[in-house]
């Protein structure tokens, strides 16, 4: 029989001799990768002793100031068992905004990407279920684009029919506007686009290095074990598992940690949006390995920003067909077509001619060699980190306030501490 118990202190008690299948959790797939894939540039981040690290710590109070990006609901408009995809997006959004110290809009990157194009690949199944491997393996290659390109509508690859072979490049980014009286859409072929320098499994399972990744480095995504009282029965305070749940079906953010009336706990933010729990976020009692969470399958990643960047600085110009050099976007001209046209240019190789695309339209031979719009956003390689170019902007994102701490410049915590320094300080921690 399950049975709940509330505290005086408001700390929820999932008291369960049974552990049955959480029917709200997730499709979540595990497998098993090579190695080398399980790790890119991994570094370990430094390491704090349990009693050095600050009792409480939480990435929605810095100071104040929240340095998480918005929730979501996989759930809407239709159910999708796309936990492992918006536990590990939400992560890896969220580091984005600590690597900018906050600056600007918040980036929500495009769930709906993966879920189109990554089962394409071998990363995930879509709806039907994937892992926390799939999403960063797929941002490795690929890069993912923001929710401005595409909107989440818990759908994947399977709308394309079984005899599809590839994403199309509409599934990775579009755009609408009316050309020439007509309403058109067009795949937007560049752009800004999101990559990792580095990822990994946390090496040190358990409390202490779930704790010194979190203060150091940012939130990091784990997989845990519900159960259909938690999904339906939870609404705030630490939620405690007496049963030890084994089966593993969620995946979710884990972005801080303390203590509740003496209990130690984990803060955690869900996917099931903002009205269930308390803001769509719970905690979980932690030190004990409850439902899973501190069984060693957490993960981190550290984004990098490189086109938002070069928009920022003048270096790529925006358009309706994606992001160019001056050179480029000065030789687009629009014409009503699906796909840009470009400026006749003389010179070698120019041969004026037309070259056909799959959608029938045109653009101007010779000078687009580079840029093949048959192609998809996946093809273009530009702006994929990538060995030691991958290493040299790991290294810079230190430089820029965040990465790892150095500890000889006074101790990996205060090496933290002053990689905070954008967000104007830091609160004091008890």
């Amino acid at each position: 029989m399950l049975r709940l118990q509330l505290t005086a202190a408001a700390v929820l008690l999932l008291l369960l001799t049974t552990a049955p299948a959480a029917e709200a959790g997730c499709r979540k797939t595990r497998k098993v990768v090579p190695r080398e894939e399980m790790f890119f540039n991994h570094q370990l981040a430094p390491q704090n002793s349990l009693e050095s690290l600050p009792k409480s710590w939480n990435w929605n109070d810095i100071d104040g100031r929240s340095m998480l990006t918005p929730s979501w609901n996989q759930h809407i408009p239709k159910y999708c068992g796309s936990c492992w995809l918006h536990g590990t997006t939400s992560m890896i959004q969220d580091r984005l905004k600590i690597v900018k110290g906050g600056i600007g809009p918040d980036t929500m990157l495009a769930r709906q990407v993966v879920l189109n194009c990554g089962a394409f690949h071998g990363y995930g199944k879509g709806c039907d279920g994937g892992d926390v491997i799939d999403v960063v393996r797929y941002m490795k290659h690929y890069g993912l684009p923001d929710e401005s390109c595409q909107p989440y509508s818990a759908t994947d690859h399977t709308v394309y029919g079984k005899g599809a072979e590839r994403c199309p490049a509409d599934g990775y980014c579009t755009n609408c506007m009316p050309l020439k009286g007509v309403d058109t859409c067009w795949p937007v072929r560049s752009p800004i686009r999101y990559y990792l320098s580095a990822y990994g499994k946390l090496e040190e399972p358990g409390e202490l290095g779930m704790m010194n990744e979190l203060f150091h480095r940012g939130p990091i995504t784990c997989s845990m074990a519900t159960v259909e009282v938690f999904d339906y029965g939870y609404h705030r305070g630490v939620a405690r598992d007496t049963t030890n749940a084994t089966e593993v079906d969620h995946d979710v953010e884990v972005v801080g940690w303390g203590e509740e009336d003496g209990l130690k706990y984990w803060l955690i933010r869900n996917s099931w949006g903002t009205y269930w729990g308390d803001m769509g976020f719970f905690k979980a009692e932690r030190g004990v390995n409850a439902f899973q969470l501190e069984a060693g399958d957490c993960w981190y990643a550290v984004p990098t920003w490189k086109d938002e960047q070069d928009v920022r600085s003048g270096a790529k110009l925006g358009t309706m067909w994606g992001i160019f050099s001056k050179e480029e976007a000065d030789q687009i001209i629009p014409e009503g077509h699906r796909h840009p046209h470009y400026k006749k240019k003389e010179g070698p190789g120019t041969t004026g001619a037309a070259t056909g695309t799959a959608s029938g339209t045109a653009v101007e031979a010779g000078d687009v060699e580079a840029w093949e719009f048959e192609d998809t956003p996946e093809d273009r390689l530009e702006g994929r980190p990538g060995g030691q170019e991958a290493a040299e902007q790991q290294t810079g994102a230190a430089g820029e306030g965040r990465w790892q701490g150095a500890a000889a410049k006074g101790g990996a915590r205060q090496a933290s501490l002053r990689a905070h320094q954008p967000l104007g300080g830091r609160r004091q921690q008890a």
